[in-house]
Formats: C-alpha cells, structure tokens, sequence
C-alpha cells in the first residue's frame, strides 16, 4: 500500500508574490515587483550610507513572520557625507579619550566611529594655546567649549556700538565675578538678569529691523556657557517681563488719574446732598472714558504678564 503525503501546513504555505501592472499597450502589460523595486532603493541607500536595519517582511520564506535584519551596526555613517556635523568631535577625544596632544586629521562637516577616527599630533604652538585657554573653557565649560575656535569668524558679521561695548563688559565682568564663587549653573542665572537686558535692549533698538544677528550671539558665547537658543528665550523673557512692568505703569497711572476724580465727588458728597451728588456722577463722562480706559488696560496688563510667567517657567 502506497503511503499517504504528508499534509502540508497552511502556515508554512508562501505567501503569493505581490505585483502590479502597468498597461502600457493593448498588448504588453509591464509588470512591477513591488518587493524588487523596495530592495533597489534600500540597495542604493545602503552603499551610499552603509548597513543598518533593512526591513524583511517574510515574503522570501526565510522569516514567515517578518522582522529587522541588523546589519553592520558599526557603520550607520558615511565618513565623507558633509550632511552631519561634528563640532564637538575634537572636544570629546580631549575628555573622553584623554588624548590632549592629537587632533583629528580633518576639520569641517563629517563623521568617523569608534577608534578609527584619524588623528595627528599637534604642533607645539597648538599645545601652548591650548594650554593658555584652559583656564577660560573651565569657567564657560558646556555648549561653549566646542565653540570657542570658531567664535571670532562667527561674530564678524556684528559690529557693536561703542555703548553696546560697554554693556557687554558690564555683563563679561558679572559673569567672571560669579563664576569666580561657583560653576556657572544650567540655568541661566537671574542675577545676570539686569546686565544682560541693558546689552539685549541696545542691540535691538540699533538693528533697523529689530534683529539679532548671529555675530551678537557668538560674541555673548565667549563668556557665556549657554546655546544660542537658550539665551534668546531669556532674552525674550526679559523683553516680555519688561513689557508687562510697562503695561503695569500705564495701568497705576490711569488708576491715580481716576482716583483723584472720584476724590472731587467724596468731598463734594460731604457737603452736598447725595442725590446730586450722584445725578453728576451719572453725567460725568470724563469720569466714564476713564473708567473704562482703566479695565481695558487692566486686561492688556493681565495678558502681558501671564505671557511673562510662561516664559519665565520655560527659562
């Protein structure tokens, strides 16, 4: 007696192969494999950026249930790509690697991995400037220390006016003295408040268009150990504390103004009967235009000082 096939399970059966055709004649249909057509792009991709997770759906019968292949995990990068920045590379060969005396080979946009990054030893000169900035990069340490070489072409684009210069060194010499008693902390320091406003405050009334330029952030990140972003939120916030204190004057300026015209009234009810008194309050309006000028600048000030506080949660 022949013996029976063995049945063949339904889930090890191959999934069909998916396509799509294009008529492109009456009589030749071109047909597309959609899988195909995936793998080419994923193929270009990969040479031109290296190996790293290439999606496998199950449809070759190798992984019925689909999955990520991990492939050359240590090559995520192209070396020569200029699309990635490296500004803090040489930063963390010094600390991380503890090689004070290399530099990497090349300067610029590019990526290298692990330990096959390429260096050369510095020259003598380079070491000696190295050693006179260490004192500084200790004192501004952070976002600054991968800045500072590049600072003095990023800033050339600003040129401050003698008062700005002024303020700035107001500011360098608070941010010294404070950082003479402790690390300078994360978060930007509110007794550097004053002194950074007066020089933020002159710099935006100078510019014809109310900007901050490059230039000006680049010369604050000598001394000061924070991002660019960050020091224009609290410059921000600076500009809107001031605004809503300017909101505030206005607001107990109308208030004195209307105070004093309901003064009039109280010494007038003193001595009058009250019911005229009242009938030119009812009449009076002097004394209504101010009323409401003094609620409508109440909500103006409300609005501006509740923009402050987010800020100043956000600082």
């Amino acid at each position: 007696m022949a013996s029976a096939a063995p049945e063949v399970s339904a889930s090890a059966a191959p999934k069909p192969r998916r396509t799509f055709h294009i008529q492109l004649d009456a009589n030749s249909p071109a047909e597309i494999n959609f899988k195909q057509l995936r793998f080419n792009i994923i193929e270009h991709l990969e040479k031109r950026y290296g190996g790293g997770s290439v999606l496998n759906d199950g449809d070759d019968g190798d992984v019925g249930n689909g999955g990520l292949d991990r492939r050359d995990d240590d090559d995520l990068y192209d070396s020569e790509d200029s699309f990635i920045d490296d500004a803090e590379l040489q930063q963390n060969i010094e600390d991380v690697r503890g090689q004070t005396r290399v530099k990497t080979k090349h300067s610029g946009f590019f990526v290298n991995a692990g330990d096959e990054i390429e260096t050369l030893e510095k020259e003598e000169d380079e070491l000696v400037d190295a050693k006179n900035k260490k004192g500084k990069k200790r004192a501004v340490d952070g976002a600054l220390r991968s800045f500072l070489t590049e600072v003095p072409d990023a800033a050339s684009d600003w040129q401050p006016e003698e008062e700005v210069v002024r303020k700035l060194e107001v500011l360098r010499t608070a941010v010294q003295e404070l950082a003479e008693t402790a690390p300078i902390p994360k978060v930007f320091p509110r007794s550097l408040d004053e002194p950074l406003r007066a020089v933020d405050k002159l710099v935006v009334e100078a510019h014809p268009n109310k900007w901050r330029v490059t230039g000006y952030f680049a010369t604050l990140m000598t001394f000061l150990p924070y991002t660019k972003q960050y020091l224009k939120s609290n410059m921000l916030r600076l500009e809107a504390r001031d605004v809503a204190r300017h909101e505030r004057e206005k607001l107990d300026a109308a208030l004195e103004a209307l105070t004093q015209l309901i003064a009039t009234y109280g010494t007038r009810a003193a001595a009058e009967s009250i019911d005229v008194v009242k009938t030119d309050i009812a009449k009076d309006k002097e004394l209504g235009a101010k009323l409401h000028a003094l609620l409508e600048l109440q909500d103006e000030w409300v609005s501006k000082e509740n923009d402050y506080r987010l800020k100043t949660r956000n600082t």
